[in-house]
């Protein structure tokens, strides 16, 4: 795990969280890595691995999310199974702004440098924005997204409408954040990303798959490989 998520679980380990709502907080967290701070295993696997049933895990990730320790982003990550694709839940660790204030009012009352420097390595966790409007629950990250990658995820609905005029509005700014990540950690241009995917948009079956940024950061190399491909030519075809 990164040092962020590493942060994130040590926050959860000192909370007074319910035990199950630990185990699960833990379990997700072994899926994290420095390229990303999310997962998306599947409610069976959790339940499998965890040894918990799957109203369980429902229940507790549902309190999680709740509490503001996690984000979940509803069926965003598609998985080809045996059975056919089937899409999944994804979530992102998160700290509820009731713990970030503390500990600012933590590091306010510090009086030596380590002390200081303990507190800020609890810090250094995916915040949630409160300078605008503390009681947004949709703006929970620390990083801020550009004009360019909202008016990329704007595009990116824009297309989806196009198929499906009743398609119900996202949440942008989690859209856009998305986009951001596929600029700022993935190294993909906001041309490339509406290039791909508005391929994919245009395709039988990704075009009913590929439904958000997130989907779309997901399945990038699939599509890619899939797009590069040339048409088979049929011949005497009509």
């Amino acid at each position: 795990m990164d040092l962020t998520c590493f942060n994130w679980v040590q926050l959860v380990k000192k909370s007074n969280l319910p035990s199950n709502a630990k185990l699960l907080s833990f379990y997700l967290a072994t899926f994290m890595n420095a390229e990303h701070d999310i997962a998306w295993p599947s409610q069976t696997r959790i339940s499998y691995e965890t040894g918990l049933s799957r109203s369980t895990v429902c229940k507790w990730i549902d309190y999680l999310v709740s509490e503001d320790w996690l984000i979940k982003d509803s069926r965003k990550h598609l998985t080809m199974t045996a059975g056919g694709p089937q899409s999944q839940n994804e979530y992102t660790i998160n700290v509820p702004r009731k713990v970030v204030l503390e500990l600012n009012t933590l590091a306010e009352g510090c009086t030596t440098d380590e002390q200081r420097l303990s507190v800020h390595r609890q810090k250094d966790v995916r915040q949630p924005d409160t300078n605008n409007n503390i009681n947004n629950n949709n703006n929970k990250t620390s990083e801020k997204y550009s004009d360019v990658d909202l008016k990329t995820a704007e595009f990116i609905y824009g297309k989806i409408l196009k198929l499906n005029p009743g398609h119900k509005k996202p949440n942008m700014t989690t859209w856009a954040n998305n986009v951001r990540l596929m600029v700022s950690r993935d190294g993909k241009t906001h041309e490339e990303i509406k290039d791909l995917f508005t391929w994919a948009n245009n395709h039988d079956f990704w075009g009913r798959n590929i439904l958000s940024p997130s989907s779309l950061r997901k399945q990038w190399d699939k599509l890619t490989i899939q797009k590069g491909k040339p048409k088979p030519y049929v011949v005497g075809g009509i």
